[in-house]
């Protein structure tokens, strides 16, 4: 019978503070900060050298280099292949300097919590196989917030408490994504709510949040274009929408947008009354594109999970194709132009060596973002755009809540 002593697990600047494993089912459990639990199923484990914990009937040891971001549990007997639990209590700080991990931030006088995990962020607020191919569910809970302030995580609220002014919550477990969709953030946000009637007749409430102090003038926006953009790509992908659309727009954002399942994130607007006509109009198309691109991610790069370079690809597409319908431009934005001119060779020669999620998040850049959109404009120049959205309904048959790599894609779409 095959056995192993090892598991190796992703955790970066996370204390760990104590380790139990039972032959049931893998589930490293976070309960910090702001005294969170997740729990993240189908998991794997690896060295540390401590004793034995005596909750157990194994000796767990740890060692864990302090540059390398690996965990490695080791039992002193082998486990026998099968279900087994692993327990990880541990603590993670909240990033006070730059909008990665769980970062903290303040605006008009209020405090904000917010993650941003992508592309190998997770791992720095809990222990998890930390890369966009593996997939999980994750049952979240948060504890003690005040309670005037919301959270707003991936999927909805199962369960609050509020006592002596702090409320817990509860969230329903997600659906099996990648570690760096999970989700959520805490702060004084207002909420407007609608029901968008979806490309099959069905109504979804869209929640958007955004700060107290904001007029809703930006909200509104991304109301108007999500109530356009949602049955448009259902249509297209021939696939409704089954998680929550929430949109929370926050003071502070790794870049403009993140497309966490169930509950998007975009970067407040910065105001400047300076801009005007041409350079204004440029400015609000962009933010509609953004709302486009990151709904979008929903269908591929959540719902299927692949490499970066092709679900940004095909999100700057769909962002082009139903940008011009959303925004009446002539139907030319999503074609081959001269900014875009790469072949398809050479925009896969952009990612020959980025094979590895940590090394491609590193070179992700203008020039890999235009390559993205060339790969994907080069195979829609050659197989026609009727026929690439039927490929896309093909690879939603075939690959929802799973993995699909490039080569997959590749032979997929010729």
């Amino acid at each position: 019978m095959n056995c192993t002593e090892n598991i190796l697990i992703k955790g970066l600047k996370v204390e760990q503070n104590k380790k139990s494993i039972q032959n049931t089912h893998l589930s490293p459990l976070a309960n910090e900060p702001v005294n969170q639990k997740t729990t993240q199923k189908n998991v794997k484990s690896n060295p540390v050298k401590k004793k034995a914990n005596k909750k157990t009937d194994e000796a767990v040891s740890e060692d864990i280099p302090k540059q390398e971001p690996i965990l490695t549990i080791t039992c002193d007997q082998n486990l026998v292949v099968g279900k087994a639990t692993i327990t990880i209590s541990f603590k993670a700080q909240v990033n006070q300097l730059e909008p990665k991990g769980i970062f903290h931030c303040r605006h008009a006088n209020s405090d904000y919590i917010t993650t941003h995990f992508e592309a190998t962020y997770a791992r720095t607020a809990f222990p998890c196989f930390d890369e966009f191919w593996h997939r999980a569910t994750f049952s979240l809970s948060i504890q003690n917030i005040p309670a005037t302030m919301k959270c707003i995580s991936n999927t909805a609220v199962h369960s609050s408490r509020t006592s002596n002014n702090r409320t817990s919550y509860v969230f329903e477990k997600t659906p099996n994504m990648s570690p760096y969709l999970l989700a959520f953030s805490i702060g004084a946000y207002d909420v407007v709510c609608e029901d968008v009637v979806g490309a099959n007749g069905d109504n979804t409430q869209v929640n958007i949040y955004y700060p107290s102090d904001q007029i809703g003038k930006v909200a509104e926006t991304v109301m108007s274009v999500t109530k356009q953009a949602l049955p448009l790509l259902e249509e297209y992908f021939n696939v409704t929408n089954e998680m929550k659309v929430d949109f929370v727009i926050t003071p502070k954002l790794f870049g403009g947008g993140m497309e966490n399942w169930g509950c998007i994130f975009l970067a407040l607007p910065s105001q400047d009354k300076k801009e005007k006509g041409n350079k204004q109009q440029k400015k609000d198309d962009s933010f509609v594109e953004l709302i486009i691109h990151e709904l979008a991610h929903f269908w591929f790069g959540n719902l299927v999970a692949m490499p970066f370079h092709l679900k940004e690809g095909l999100a700057q597409y769909c962002e082009k194709k139903f940008g011009d319908v959303i925004l009446g431009r002539a139907p030319t934005s999503s074609n081959t132009h001269s900014s875009f001119a790469l072949s398809k060779q050479s925009a896969l020669a952009v990612f020959d060596k980025n094979t590895k999620q940590e090394d491609f998040a590193q070179v992700f850049n203008g020039l890999t973002y235009s390559a993205s959109l060339s790969l994907i404009l080069s195979i829609v120049s050659e197989v026609g755009e009727e026929n690439f959205q039927q490929k896309m309904r093909k690879m939603m048959d075939s690959y929802s809540y799973k993995y699909m790599n490039e080569q997959d894609f590749v032979e997929l779409c010729t």
